[in-house]
């Protein structure tokens, strides 16, 4: 998890409730993998549930050929302007490349 001011609230590796500390409205940087082809794809959103859904519905044309998707990593902002930021960073290449690590660290878990 990034400690670094401006850093996620919660990375999680699931889905997470869309409320956060003290009743306020999260924001959330998430990543689907494709498990068509395993590429991955990141976003942000308010409604992480709704979102996932609509992207397993086909609703966004990038991963319409590309369904199913599961989410293997997510993080909370208390700010679109924060999520915003560090959505734009994953998809750097050096953010990618802390991107993969992460993924990576979760699947990992998840597989032992």
């Amino acid at each position: 998890m990034d400690s670094r001011p401006g850093g996620p609230v919660r990375a999680n590796p699931i889905l997470s409730v869309a409320i956060g500390r003290e009743g306020a409205v999260l924001f959330y940087v998430y990543v689907v993998r494709s498990m068509k082809d395993g590429r991955l794809y990141t976003g942000m959103t308010g409604d992480l549930q709704r979102r996932l859904g609509e992207h397993n519905r086909g609703g966004t044309s990038s991963l319409r050929g590309r369904r199913p998707v599961r989410l293997v990593y997510s993080e909370e902002y208390t700010t679109r302007a924060e999520a915003l930021a560090r959505e734009r960073y994953f998809k750097t290449p050096e953010g990618g490349v802390l991107k993969r690590r992460l993924v990576s660290e979760v699947e990992e878990v998840r597989c032992d």
